[in-house]
């Protein structure tokens, strides 16, 4: 039988997994410590879906695959730092279903990844895309921030510099992003990766690769592990 002292103890199960979660980070030596995510909530954000397909190379490739993708590899790699992550979209769809405020379909859907992240309580937002541009000379990511944000723009500076170490394309400034509606109405601090071009045909071979991606994915986490650690 379970004793009653065990039925009411207050520590809850949380906190029993964040304790056999820091055996890998350090316990067992002089000290220890908890991975440095612990207790952030991090909504990661795979744009576009079902339907909706985003931007495309002219040849079958679609944002919205590179999105998920790239989303499911950075879940593993904030995971492995410690957060808890939550991503708006598991596999290929969309999100209108989840709300009813607009007549819209698009809006909708733009809609239900704010009201994932508002009910997740999260810390950020992290809403993954891919660019393409007439010109295809045109590549490198774009990190684009919510415009009355200090946190948000500096989160962007900083995934934009761990960026810059994966290559040599990734060096645009950020830039406030008024025209976005999830950067316009997330309560949550939050920033919008265009992170690169699906039109420049070696950009696209990159993106595509899941070394790449994963590359990308560390390079975030690195970001926002900077992002709390120095707040």
């Amino acid at each position: 039988m379970v004793s009653c002292a065990w039925r009411n103890s207050l520590v809850p199960l949380a906190l029993i997994l964040l304790i056999t979660a820091a055996v890998g980070f350090g316990m067992g030596k002089v000290g220890w410590s908890l991975p440095p995510l612990v207790g952030r909530i991090i909504v990661v954000d795979p744009g576009h879906g079902g339907i909706d397909g985003g931007t495309h190379d002219q040849q079958g490739l679609l944002e919205k695959n590179l999105n998920l993708e790239i989303a499911h590899w950075l879940r593993r790699s904030l995971k492995e730092a410690g957060a808890f992550v939550v991503l708006t979209r598991e596999g290929d769809h969309e999100l209108s279903y989840l709300s009813n405020k607009y007549k819209s379909r698009h809006r909708r859907d733009l809609n239900s990844r704010v009201l994932i992240t508002e009910k997740s309580r999260a810390d950020l937002l992290l809403s993954i895309h891919i660019n393409a541009a007439g010109n295809s000379a045109h590549r490198g990511s774009i990190i684009f921030f919510q415009p009355d944000s200090t946190e948000s723009k500096s989160l962007a500076l900083l995934i934009q510099e761990e960026l810059s170490k994966i290559g040599p394309h990734h060096t645009r400034s950020p830039l406030a992003g008024r025209v976005y509606y999830i950067l316009r109405n997330s309560e949550a601090t939050a920033v919008l990766l265009e992170l690169g071009f699906i039109t420049n045909q070696e950009e696209k071979k990159l993106l595509s690769d899941p070394q790449y991606q994963q590359a990308i994915a560390r390079a975030i986490t690195a970001a926002v592990i900077r992002h709390f650690t120095h707040k």
